[in-house]
């Protein structure tokens, strides 16, 4: 069963339910293991908290003068 587990977290499912990117199936067997192991809830969590820092780490700023012609685009 620890075998199973382990698999189930080293196939990526995880960090593509994070992303949002898996069926309602695939959804609902990541939540029933997550229900039934720590381990997976863990591991969501480092996955969700690993891709908030990239995100933040690999910002752009957007150019100032983008904000007047988007605002004027949105009054017009």
């Amino acid at each position: 069963m620890m075998s199973d587990l382990k698999d189930f977290i080293e196939s990526g499912i995880l960090e593509m339910y994070v992303l949002g990117h898996t069926s309602a199936d695939e959804n609902q067997q990541v939540q029933q293991m997550a229900a039934m192991h720590t381990e997976v809830r863990d591991e969501i969590e480092a996955i969700s908290l690993a891709l908030e820092k990239y995100a933040r780490a690999n910002t752009i700023e957007p150019d100032p003068t983008q904000l007047t012609f988007l605002m004027a685009t949105i009054e017009y």
